[in-house]
């Protein structure tokens, strides 16, 4: 049980430490596009979308002729809005990140833990992770860009993170989760 709380806890420092490197470094976010005036959309989302929620442009809520000319004129939009105004990166958004993260490595510790006897060496149980992250990332980040017509850029660069982010998590989990015998 102190293997698995340690190693638990040390995958999941590892994993916000490589977050906080990834996204605060500039090449996820040359995947982006930039409005043309930041104000004059703040003004249009304000008047177009009356409260906090996901949008989809057309909307389904259209008749079906109505939906199917707005769906080929385009747009094709998933709009998400926060109506209420908050500070950039304020503390709670570091401290539910980090207990998202700790609840994720725990639920794949404990995936690791039932398949144990098939993970005799490191090397298995670091796959085993990364693997997991694949798939994972696969279909959490190839979904939107074929389901909903969302760009490529974002979700390719999402999924790396995805990716890396679960090997890192593999690396140290790996060590702490093994087989009684080791």
């Amino acid at each position: 049980m102190k293997n698995f709380v340690t190693g638990c806890l040390l995958a999941t420092i590892a994993i916000f430490a490589w977050g906080a490197i990834f996204w605060m470094s500039p090449w996820p976010y040359s995947a982006l596009e930039q409005t043309l005036d930041d104000d004059a959309a703040g003004e249009s989302l304000w008047e177009n979308f009356p409260k906090t929620g996901t949008y989809i442009i057309p909307g389904i809520y259209n008749d079906e002729a109505t939906h199917a000319r707005l769906h080929n004129r385009g747009p094709i939009a998933t709009i998400h809005i926060q109506r209420k105004g908050r500070a950039v990166m304020e503390g709670s958004v570091f401290v539910f990140g980090f207990l998202h993260e700790l609840i994720t490595v725990i639920l794949i510790a404990l995936l690791m833990k039932m398949v144990l006897p098939a993970l005799k060496f490191y090397r298995n149980r670091l796959g085993f992770v990364a693997f997991a992250g694949v798939a994972a990332a696969f279909f959490t980040n190839v979904g939107n860009p074929v389901w909903w017509y969302h760009p490529w850029g974002w979700y390719l660069f999402t999924g790396v993170y995805d990716v890396t982010a679960w090997v890192v998590v593999g690396l140290v989990l790996a060590k702490f989760i093994k087989p009684v015998s080791e």
